[in-house]
């Protein structure tokens, strides 16, 4: 996964999380609660993240056996739209 990602304030994107368990067992994915976004859905890989402000996004994955990863930290770094009407159609 990308160590920084950039993005517009109160934006939606996605990112695919990629983890495998050495014993074949199924992943659980999640999200460690932040104010920087304004809500994470995740979907069997796929994290849907709705951007609010810059900062930092945390996943982290935990198998059949409850053994957690270390959390991954995402950058993210939110800019401001300069599109006319605020990017949206008239």
């Amino acid at each position: 996964m990308p160590d920084r990602l950039y993005a517009l304030e109160n934006s939606e994107w996605q990112i695919v999380i990629n983890a495998t368990d050495p014993e074949g067992y199924l992943m659980h994915y999640e999200y460690l609660r932040n104010k920087t976004v304004k809500s994470v859905s995740i979907n069997n890989e796929i994290a849907t993240i709705h951007v609010t402000q810059s900062g930092n996004l945390s996943l982290r994955v935990t198998d059949r056996q409850k053994l957690k990863s270390a959390p991954h930290t995402i950058e993210i770094v939110a800019l401001k739209c300069r599109c006319q009407n605020k990017g949206e159609r008239i």
